[in-house]
């Protein structure tokens, strides 16, 4: 297939299986920037090809947004007129003489919609659907005379085309300003949740809001939707930890996410409907949409800090929860409060990094963790949780700051974590004690 040659764009006068046909004409509607009746006729079961021929792949970028649109269309080559000889055994082509031939070059222009470099005979913007049709300086109709009059200019201008559009509805190029990458796919999903005034909710399914609906909503910015999720994770933390709980969260939010992306599109586009008009309604919606480079970064960090935030508020929670249960029978509730061997308390212990301090830090942390397990009040998961420090405590895994080994004196109610002091030898009044009731 040579690169020369060329295909043109057949509509077949009739819409896709399971389409509205008046959706279908409002579609093409916004797509050739022309009205619904003109639109009327190339749905008239007459076959109608687009005037301009184009190389295959951008006649079938084109025909695909037909298709996208609800109508049927086709791509079919350019059939060529045989060339003609000239007499002799020369063998030159004379079908293209040289003189008076036109220059087809072809220029670049700037799409309105996404700003994207586009070729000057291009109908639509390859990138993002927007319509050239209403820039031609031809005037000419976009298509061949099967279907008369179809798809002439309207000769109006831009504003008057804009106040004759319905005001639920909304064009590709604004469409694809504000969403950005991907803007075909939530262009199909926004068609079936109703208008901008008014949204209806549709159940629907994405993949990255399954994954990553946090750091996928300040993808889209949609920073009021990922306060939310966060938000509504981290009371879950506090209010319950069945499993089946967090999975139904899980789930509600891809599939409430490409409804929740198309409110947020909504508020956006009436505001710029209310406030601008035209390249600068374009450039609001590009500002209040599009996509954050830099949401990566903010989500990570959010999740660094959900994450120490959420621990130390179930850790506390936790603590207090057992500390109800207990009350004042818990000796050693803080690191400034350990108990040596003679029974005394400690009311001071010095430097943060004097061994006695570093010491008492350990036994702290331990007798802390044992807590919030207690107060989860899973008997057999603080067993568990025993049997593992005992391990680890005979295999010298966890040291005190003079290097001598923690040791663990389990009792029917209670467990005493120990450090033998600097001396080295337990029972001796220099230890170091933290007792944690259950």
């Amino acid at each position: 297939m040579g690169e020369s040659e060329k295909f043109k764009v057949v509509l077949e006068g009739s819409i896709l299986p399971n389409e509205d046909r008046e959706q279908v004409i409002r579609a093409l509607s916004e797509l050739f920037h022309s009205r619904p009746p003109t639109m009327e006729k190339l749905l008239s079961g007459k076959e109608v090809s687009l005037k301009k021929e184009y190389p295959e792949d951008e006649a079938e970028k084109i025909c695909r947004a037909i298709r996208d649109a609800g109508a049927r269309c086709r791509v079919v080559p350019v059939q060529e007129p045989e060339p003609s000889v000239v007499s002799g055994d020369s063998g030159i082509d004379d079908t293209h003489p040289a003189e008076g031939r036109e220059d087809d070059r072809r220029h670049s222009i700037i799409c309105p919609g996404c700003q994207q470099q586009c070729d000057s005979e291009w109908v639509i913007c390859l990138y993002c659907g927007y319509s050239f049709v209403q820039d031609e300086s031809g005037g000419g109709q976009l298509w061949e005379d099967e279907a008369e009059g179809a798809g002439e200019p309207s000769g109006d201008s831009a504003e008057s085309d804009e106040a004759e559009r319905d005001p639920d509805g909304f064009t590709r190029a604004e469409l694809a300003r504000y969403v950005g990458p991907n803007a075909e796919y939530y262009a199909a999903q926004f068609s079936r949740m109703g208008t901008i005034q008014q949204p209806r909710f549709r159940p629907s399914w994405n993949w990255p809001a399954f994954f990553f609906f946090f750091f996928w909503a300040l993808y889209r910015k949609m920073w009021l939707w990922a306060g939310l999720h966060l938000a509504g994770a981290i009371a879950l933390v506090f209010i319950t930890s069945v499993p089946a709980v967090w999975v139904i969260y899980s789930l509600l939010w891809p599939v409430a996410a490409n409804y929740l992306y198309f409110r947020n599109f909504g508020n956006h586009m009436r505001l710029a409907r209310l406030q601008y008009s035209g390249k600068e309604r374009l450039q609001y919606l590009g500002r209040k949409g599009g996509v954050s480079k830099n949401a990566f970064w903010i989500g990570l960090a959010a999740s660094f800090g959900f994450s120490a935030f959420s621990s130390n508020m179930m850790v506390n929670h936790l603590v207090g929860q057992y500390e109800e249960r207990f009350g004042s029978r818990s000796v050693g509730a803080s690191h400034l409060e350990q108990v040596r061997g003679d029974g005394t308390v400690v009311e001071s212990i010095g430097e943060p990094t004097s061994p006695l301090a570093r010491t008492s830090r350990v036994l702290s942390t331990m007798a802390t963790g044992l807590k919030v397990v207690v107060a989860a009040g899973n008997d057999e998961l603080v067993q568990e949780t025993l049997n593992g420090l005992v391990a680890k405590l005979d295999n010298k895994e966890i040291l005190d700051a003079w290097g001598n080994p923690i040791v663990v004196d389990r009792e029917p109610d209670n467990v005493v974590f120990m450090s033998p002091g600097p001396d080295g030898y337990a029972g001796t009044d220099d230890d170091v004690l933290h007792k944690v009731n259950y």
